[in-house]
């Protein structure tokens, strides 16, 4: 795992455990894990949850195959659903958060990639990310930028009760290699020539700018508490 990613989930995880006490805890879109090893070190009782694998039980928790907008429990099967990084990678967002809220009893943390502009860097490497998305799109997968607070009340109005938090740790963006790599899988279309076209200006302005990494803005839903508690503020 590289250094910031276990920044960011060591950040996520800990969120998690003072906004809520130890319980049962599902994770869609879980990976290898890394979060829910996370959230297990902190008294948490995971399940995750991945589309397209094989069921498998590892030292300390079980993955179970499934959709995110369709989930195969009952209703409030789990104390808290976790979301970390999924959302953007779904056609039907709004489907999956209506699951969560369906399947959780006390509470939904949603976390998605998100940039800070006032941070150095953070202009440039949403330009690269965003092209790097707009590549996926072109191969015929769904990745969209990442969801921002907007989206997610829209998805599933509760969340307007959310708290939040913008983390990013701003690690560098190592743009020749990210961008050669995609570049590398583009088909030879009208699309596929503009887009890398529109590669090689990004790393013309990544020699520049010096672009990093997405961090995360978290939504930590607790559906436990009251409309003046709800309104605290941030995390």
């Amino acid at each position: 795992m590289d250094a910031m990613r276990f920044a960011l989930i060591r950040d996520f995880a800990t969120r998690v455990a003072v906004a809520f006490p130890p319980g049962s805890l599902l994770e869609v879109g879980c990976g290898d894990g890394a979060v829910s090893r996370a959230l297990r070190a902190r008294g948490f009782r995971p399940v995750g949850l991945e589309a397209g694998i094989r069921p498998r039980r590892l030292a300390d928790f079980s993955i179970l195959r499934g959709d995110a907008t369709a989930l195969p429990f009952p209703d409030a099967s789990f104390d808290l659903i976790s979301l970390r990084h999924v959302l953007h990678h779904l056609p039907d967002p709004a489907r999956a958060l209506a699951e969560a809220r369906r399947v959780a009893r006390r509470g939904i943390v949603a976390a998605e990639p998100a940039f800070d502009p006032t941070l150095p860097g953070q202009d440039a490497g949403r330009a690269i990310e965003d092209w790097s998305r707009r590549v996926d799109r072109h191969e015929g997968r769904w990745h969209e930028l990442g969801h921002g607070r907007d989206d997610l009340v829209r998805f599933l109005p509760e969340m307007k009760d959310a708290r939040l938090a913008l983390v990013v740790p701003s690690f560098p963006r190592r743009a020749a290699a990210f961008v050669a790599e995609h570049v590398a899988r583009l088909r030879d279309d009208e699309e596929g020539r503009a887009l890398r076209a529109e590669g090689a200006a990004l790393l013309e302005r990544a020699r520049r700018d010096a672009p990093t990494r997405p961090g995360s803005l978290i939504a930590v839903l607790d559906l436990a508490r009251s409309p003046r508690r709800r309104e605290s503020g941030l995390l």
